[in-house]
């Protein structure tokens, strides 16, 4: 058994999305790989991929991975380090 993680499909048109998902389950078919459809998730507008947010036409930093890095504390002198 192969596990094969994250296929994404992005299209702004809904009705060429639907034709991606149905060529993509037929590529997959034809090459005997099939999905668990209870763990998989269609029509998002937004994913958090690892350490990003990803939405139509944006990419950001997932505000959660870089918080450590925004809340860093200012050092005001050599012997504060």
């Amino acid at each position: 058994m192969i596990y094969l993680n994250d296929i994404f499909i992005f299209n702004k048109i809904l009705k060429e999305y639907k034709k991606h998902i149905y060529f993509i389950l037929i590529v997959l078919e034809q090459v005997n790989l099939y999905i668990n459809i209870y763990k998989n998730t269609f029509y998002n507008q937004k994913i958090d991929y690892l350490k990003f947010k990803i939405r139509l036409r944006i990419i950001e930093m997932n505000d959660k991975k870089i918080e450590a890095i925004r809340y860093w504390l200012q050092f005001t002198s050599i012997k504060e380090i």
